[in-house]
């Protein structure tokens, strides 16, 4: 299954929706659809959990308590981006697409995503670039194969099926 469409996690801040507006441009300029996810900030990451829909095991306030951005802990920023994530899962299991991107705010879309997704397994997209200018996508091309990898390579850039979105969201 080949991705139809991407969702990009954005939350309520001016300069995350800069961000999310340049991302979305990105799939534009790569023919791939997309909508926007409303994730979760300015509360705490159980309250944050408790607005995806998922049934947790623990507390959260109903509707959550929110928060002045001095008041917010590391952990609690992490838990709310972690928790739109799985939002965005649970959409994805809901949804028609088979296979789907998932992008933060700050990714960006340079090639098409033309092959077709294993289930069961996470595809990341891309690394960080500390230098934009001396990345060189344009001569690396779209991902052609699949290549095994060790570790976590983080969450900014993904693509997943419909099957392993419902795992994920069972697995929480």
């Amino acid at each position: 299954m080949k991705p139809t469409r991407a969702i990009i996690l954005r939350h309520q801040s001016p300069v995350s929706y800069q961000y999310a507006l340049q991302t979305a441009q990105s799939c534009d300029a790569v023919g791939l659809p997309w909508h926007y996810y409303d994730g979760y900030s300015n509360m705490t990451g159980l309250d944050a959990w408790g607005q995806t829909g998922i049934k947790v095991q623990f507390e959260f306030n109903d509707p959550p308590v929110h928060l002045r951005p001095e008041d917010l802990l590391p952990d609690h920023k992490a838990n709310c981006a972690s928790a739109g994530h799985a939002g965005i899962w649970t959409q994805i299991a809901k949804g028609n697409d088979e296979a789907v991107v998932v992008l933060e705010h700050d990714a960006m879309m340079l090639q098409p995503v033309d092959i077709d997704i294993p289930e069961r397994t996470i595809g990341v997209l891309g690394y960080k670039v500390t230098d934009p200018q001396n990345y060189r996508h344009i001569e690396a091309g779209p991902p052609k194969t699949w290549i095994d990898i060790d570790g976590h390579e983080g969450a900014h850039a993904y693509v997943l099926t419909k099957d392993t979105a419902q795992y994920l969201v069972d697995e929480i």
